[in-house]
Parts: C-alpha cells; structure tokens; sequence
C-alpha cells in the first residue's frame, strides 16, 4: 500500500501494567509507519498495532473547504490576553449561524484540546463549521499563566479565575460576531468546564440557549477527582504500604471537602492543600450546585460519554445522569461503543492510559451529527 519496505527501527519500550509495550517505526517509501507491540514478562506476544507517523497523518488533515478561521485575542490589553479562534462557514449571511462556545476541562489545556497528538476541540470547531455552526475556542487561563498558580493567592484560587471570567468574555466577542444569531448560541464543556457551564451561564444573564456535557460527572467535582486518584493516579506510586498510606490521607481529604471547609477560615484553606488544590479552591468551586441548576433547567441539553473513557466511568456518571434525567424531555444521553475521554476513538497498545493520544485519532461524524442536531 504505501510502497517498498525501507527500514525498521525500535524507539522506546514502556511498562503498561505487568505487560510491556515495544514501540518501533517502520519505512515504507516515503511513508512511516508506527509498530506498537504488546508482551507479557514472559515475552508473549499479546497484540501488534500499526498507524501512520503522527506527524504524517497531521499534515494531511487540513481545515475542510468551505471552512474559515479567525484568530482573535480574549482580554485584549489586560494582563490575561488569550489567543483563540473562530471558526464558521465562509460563505455565511449575516446573522444566520447558530454557534457554540467550547470550554475545556480540567488542566492548562490548549484551545484545540490537545492530548498528545488529538486536537478534538479543533476537529469539533472544523466539522461543525462544515454543518452551519460557528465556534469560539481559546487557550484556557492555566495554559498561559499556569505560574500564578505555582503561588496561589486568594484572587487566583477561584473558579472566576481558573475560568468563568475567559468564558464570559469568549461569550461576548462570539456573540459580536456580525455572522452570527446572537439568540442561538450555545455551549459546549468538558470534564470539568462541563460542570461548572450553568455557572457561566448565570454570570452572562442566562444567555446560553443549551448544553453539549461531553465526560462530565453527575455528581461534585471531588468525588470524580477522588475516583480518578484512586482508580489510576496511585499507579507507580511505590509498595503496598505507600499506597496504602496514600489512599487514607486521600480518603481524608475528601471527607474534608465535603464535610469540613466552613469550620476553616479563608486563610487557613489557602494554607490547606486538599486533592491537589488549596481548600480555598474547592469552597469556591462548591459555592455553585451545578447538579441541581442541570436538574432544574428546561433548555436542551445532550450529555455525551465514551465507554471507553478511564477517567470519568460511565457506569458511575453516565448512568448517575441518565437516572437524574429520567422524565426531562428536554434532555438526551448518548453513549458511544469505543470512544475515549475525548470522545476519539479508543485502541492500540496503550488503550485506558494517556499515552493512548500519541496515536492519531479525530472524532467521529456521529458526535458531530449528534451535537449539530441539538445545535443547528
């Protein structure tokens, strides 16, 4: 297919479990191509999983014709300047695009979502364009100025902060857009920008028109982050006794969360580190019942969620939402066989790890149909 056999070389090998994984290149051509290939410590082979050279498969994926973007500047002449995009037909009448805003999840993730080498929030904005749908996307606070972080204050230990102030802000250079119906637009959130988007919505006057959830938890924030220390983030951690160890002071600190933060003073949260954030954090990011506003809301809503995603379970969170939305009509859940956190498709050597993103996946035209069918 990709012409004569050229070379072959071994990259890396990488433990995975008690199994490991050999990664290797070969040449065909001009074309590489990537060799996973999965042992067990006994050296079985258990699995061989081939893909085209990332870097390859990137420079042929091209913003489809028809299609334009426009870079734009959140917080222009502020301390907090965030690139973004906008992306629409080009050839759309003034005031005719329905349009949505993306907001991204937990992280100092980039505009396009970038795992490794996915971008799904580019693909999101390039093919609902293709469907008559505008979208506003940017570079999230942390992914700039993460170091503010690094010694957190008061001011800067807020979910305003981290990402409400940038949203509200997105949502009115995406609503001046002269293309665009200011009455249709809609958000998009993930992970945790999925939670919080009723929250948003409050700060722009109840603007948005409806929700896209994409792996968002039914229920708080800690318990979600809890489970996803638990379930993979003591992996390598050390012996027995050291997780161990671990898992109760973890257990501790969410009872905290949830039980404890009004007996501490504001200083003494800021001094408080509770799953990788100051308490002060999570009083603020608890101040909002995000739940009850998703519960009480009559807008359209889609909650989406791979079942392939190790970070967010969908029997725990996928099912939670689906029991909660049981009689809301205006609300519809989709699950999709084999599709990831990211809603990209799930596979190789690495799959229900992150290094599953070093091989190149894009998200499938069903997502995109189902979310242009709330949208459009």
């Amino acid at each position: 297919t990709y012409g004569p056999f050229q070379d072959f070389s071994v990259g890396s090998a990488w433990k995975y479990g008690s199994d490991t994984v050999v990664v290797a290149t070969a040449q065909f051509g001009d074309t590489h191509i990537c060799f996973d290939s999965r042992w067990t410590s006994r050296n079985k082979l258990i699995e061989v999983c081939m893909y085209r050279y990332p870097q390859e498969e990137e420079a042929e994926h091209q913003i489809p014709e028809g299609v334009i973007e426009k870079d734009i500047v959140l917080n222009e002449g502020t301390g907090y300047e965030l690139p973004g995009k906008i992306t629409m037909p080009a050839d759309a009448a003034e005031g005719s695009l329905p349009a949505a805003l993306l907001i991204v999840g937990t992280g100092a993730n980039d505009m396009d979502h970038t795992a490794g080498v996915t971008h799904s929030y580019r693909d999101l904005a390039w093919d609902l364009a293709e469907k008559g749908i505008a979208t506003l996307r940017y570079d999230k606070r942390t992914h700039l100025y993460g170091k503010e972080w690094e010694a957190p204050t008061m001011e800067n230990m807020t979910v305003d902060w981290e990402i409400i102030d940038d949203a509200a802000a997105a949502f009115e250079m995406l609503k001046s857009q002269p293309e665009v119906d200011e009455n249709r637009i809609y958000c998009i959130g993930h992970s945790l920008g999925g939670l919080i988007m009723p929250r948003i919505d409050e700060r722009i006057g109840n603007a948005f028109q409806g929700y896209v959830l994409i792996a968002v938890p039914d229920r708080s924030w800690q318990e979600a982050a809890y489970d996803q220390y638990m379930n993979y983030g003591l992996a390598g951690a050390g012996s027995d006794n050291e997780i161990y160890s671990m898992a109760s002071m973890l257990e501790a600190e969410l009872k905290t969360i949830n039980k404890k933060l009004d007996s501490y003073s504001d200083e003494d949260l800021m001094s408080q580190n509770m799953l990788g954030m100051p308490g002060y954090y999570w009083k603020d990011l608890n101040s909002f019942d995000y739940i009850a506003a998703y519960e009480a809301t009559d807008k359209p809503m889609l909650i989406l969620q791979g079942e392939s995603d190790y970070q967010i379970q969908y029997e725990v969170d996928f099912e939670g939402w689906q029991k909660k939305m049981e009689g809301h009509d205006n609300c519809t859940c989709i699950l999709y066989e084999n599709l990831n956190h990211l809603l990209l498709p799930s596979g190789g050597c690495f799959r229900y790890s992150y290094k599953e993103y070093d091989m190149p996946a894009h998200v499938p035209e069903q997502v995109i149909q189902d979310i242009a069918g709330l949208i459009g």
